[in-house]
């Protein structure tokens, strides 16, 4: 069923965009709770994710700010934790920063985003500032743990963007 307020109808936004303009399959991206994978993520996985929400409500019309975080995740299993350093680990952060600018060129700034979750948006009021790109968190390592696995079993390597400043105003009695 198709999104009808404002953050799932950005969330679907950024996800379709992503798995169509990168060609990523629908297993391999999706929308998550946060940036963890299923369990039946394979060598990469892309979490689209909820993060900012903030409305205005001191100000007539409300004024909405929304957020959606990325996740790319990198399965490193054929990798000893205790191997990964120097030219293994720059390889691995080369391979994923590559996938994180592809998807920073289909999302921030890109109105075609915007106009696709505005389809969805129930009511008159729609975003009119698109998503921008705020930075992104250091990449970190993860145990098994992260992929549903046991502890030591695998690692992975996570980054998140943030993107952020999409906005919508409504009015009290639209607020939806």
């Amino acid at each position: 069923m198709p999104a009808t307020d404002t953050e799932g109808a950005l969330l679907e936004a950024v996800r379709d965009r992503i798995r169509t303009q990168l060609a990523y399959e629908n297993s391999k991206c999706d929308v998550q709770i946060d940036g963890q994978p299923p369990p039946f993520a394979g060598e990469f996985y892309v979490a689209v994710h909820p993060a900012e929400w903030r409305v205005d409500t001191a100000v007539t019309p409300f004024d909405e700010h929304l957020g959606i975080d990325v996740t790319l995740t990198m399965r490193l299993s054929h990798v000893p934790r205790d191997h990964f350093g120097g030219g293994l680990f720059l390889k691995a952060l080369t391979g994923m920063n590559v996938r994180l600018r592809a998807i920073v060129r289909q999302i921030s700034m890109v109105y075609a985003v915007m106009t696709t979750a505005n389809a969805s948006i129930v009511g008159t009021e729609k975003l009119y500032d698109p998503l921008r790109l705020a930075g992104a968190d250091p990449p970190r390592v993860v145990s098994g743990a992260w992929f549903h696995a046991e502890e030591d079993e695998e690692a992975g390597l996570v980054r998140t963007l943030h993107f952020t400043r999409a906005r919508r105003t409504q009015d009290h009695q639209n607020f939806q």
